[in-house]
């Protein structure tokens, strides 16, 4: 499914000007002026025959006037191969605001590589660190470079990705400045998160606030290293909700010390820990760590008593359930005309969006089989429909007898079943066969889930 294109305008609100820190004012009367000149003051009758009884327009007692020094730039940035790099001073609020001229873009934009412009903002030598770093980035030539798609920004440990065409649904053609905030933010406001690895993370375009980022439009980056006590698999990417309460991100990846992931929001996001564990995993010792990454993300849970059961079969409803929360797919969820599905079913919800979506059809009954445990074809099958809608490259299907038992798979799921294989999604046992009228097990069930999130 191809995204949704939507007008960037929709999708902010007016952004408050910050109030300026310091505030003064000097008020000097018209009958008792005063000059301050190398530190002396003096009324004004007393400095006007001092003046005059002193050599030099300027010279007051003997003593030249010191000229005024040039001020030091708070920024220098530096253009190399489509690359910006910002060094900058950090100001009394903590804060390196990096300011970058139209001239610096352009050149930027002329030497681009594969379609992005980068601009790494770091503290100037000698300088602490930043608590937050403020980039402000005329667009005109961004949006206009025919090559350039991307604008990336570094500050420290994040990494920002920003789509700069108006059709990617974040920056209208019309647009003038971004401006990007990337702050840190104690982890007191997060109490599952790591000290260190909270940020906040504003855009703002032409004085206005964008919420939404449409989609999969916004990539974030975030550099962490796992300490010693933590399994990778169970490092998670927490979401600050507007009322306090903690969302666990579903779709991200974790490789090589950096989460990569794609937020739907501007917003507060953090690292963190989630340790799940199932007394019974090891019951599939080849799927313990996909149970446990799954766990960890809020995708699957237990059967009760710390157990997963992970031999025990999955129901149709519940593996659709588990494929359209892990993929966060939606639709009006319209009641579908199934005659065995009932508005008070738990999976009855689910069972509509699938049906709006096309992921799930009627049997020439009428009936879904809810309750009926899944088969291995029939997974396959639901599993490429949803794949499908995310519009994700996919890879030529495998030829035809890729399992020994490949003739046994039904005429409808073919397809489904070569492609999925090709994904490299779904897996055959050892012999070499699929077996695809069996049924499938919740391991199994994690593992396929596992591996379809894993492609983003």
């Amino acid at each position: 499914m191809s995204e949704r294109k939507r007008n960037p305008s929709t999708n902010v609100k007016k952004y408050a000007k910050p109030r300026p820190l310091l505030t003064g004012t000097r008020t000097v009367s018209r009958r008792s002026a005063a000059y301050l000149v190398k530190g002396l003051v003096c009324d004004i009758r007393t400095a006007r025959a001092s003046l005059l009884r002193c050599a030099g327009l300027f010279a007051f007692c003997g003593k030249q006037s010191t000229p005024t020094p040039t001020p030091t730039p708070s920024t220098v940035a530096e253009v190399k191969a489509g690359s910006i790099t910002v060094s900058g001073k950090v100001n009394e609020a903590g804060s390196i605001i990096a300011d970058l001229s139209a001239e610096k873009i352009a050149e930027a934009v002329a030497a681009a590589d594969k379609g992005k412009v980068v601009i790494d903002v770091r503290p100037a030598a000698g300088e602490r660190a930043a608590d937050s770093t403020i980039i402000k980035v005329p667009l005109k030539n961004l949006i206009a470079g025919a090559e350039v798609q991307e604008l990336s920004i570094v500050s420290g440990s994040v990494t920002v990705h920003l789509p700069v065409k108006p059709e990617q649904g974040v920056i209208a053609a019309n647009a003038g400045m971004a401006e990007l905030r990337i702050s840190h933010v104690k982890a007191e406001s997060l109490p599952k998160a790591r000290e260190g690895h909270v940020f906040d993370i504003e855009l703002i375009v032409d004085g206005k606030e964008v919420t939404g980022f449409n989609g999969r439009s916004v990539q974030v980056e975030m550099s962490y290293a796992a300490q010693d006590s933590e399994k990778a698999h169970q490092l998670v990417i927490y979401r600050l909700n507007d009322d306090g309460s903690v969302r666990v991100m579903k779709d991200f990846k974790y490789e090589n010390g950096v989460f990569r992931f794609y937020p739907e929001e501007a917003g507060i996001y953090a690292v963190g820990y989630a340790d799940v564990s199932f007394k019974d995993a090891g019951q599939a010792p080849w799927a313990q760590d996909i149970i446990e990454a799954l766990a960890s993300r809020e995708i699957i849970a237990g059967t009760g008593n710390d157990e997963f059961s992970p031999q025990r079969e999955v129901t149709r409803a519940e593996f659709l359930q588990l494929l359209v929360s892990a993929l966060n797919l939606q639709a009006n969820g319209a009641a579908a005309s199934f005659t065995d599905v009932q508005e008070s079913d738990w999976y009855a919800q689910v069972i509509s969006v699938a049906a709006e979506l096309g992921i799930v059809k009627v049997k020439a009954d009428g009936s879904f089989a809810p309750n009926e445990a899944i088969t291995r074809e029939d997974m396959a099958v639901l599993t490429v429909r949803a794949l499908a809608l995310l519009d994700r490259q996919q890879a030529e299907a495998a030829q035809s007898g890729a399992f020994s038992d490949g003739a046994q798979v039904a005429s409808y799921a073919q397809e489904a079943v070569e492609t999925l294989t090709s994904q490299g999604l779904i897996k055959g046992f050892t012999d070499g066969s699929f077996k695809p009228k069996e049924t499938a097990s919740r391991a199994q069930a994690a593992a396929i889930i596992y591996r379809l999130l894993d492609l983003s």
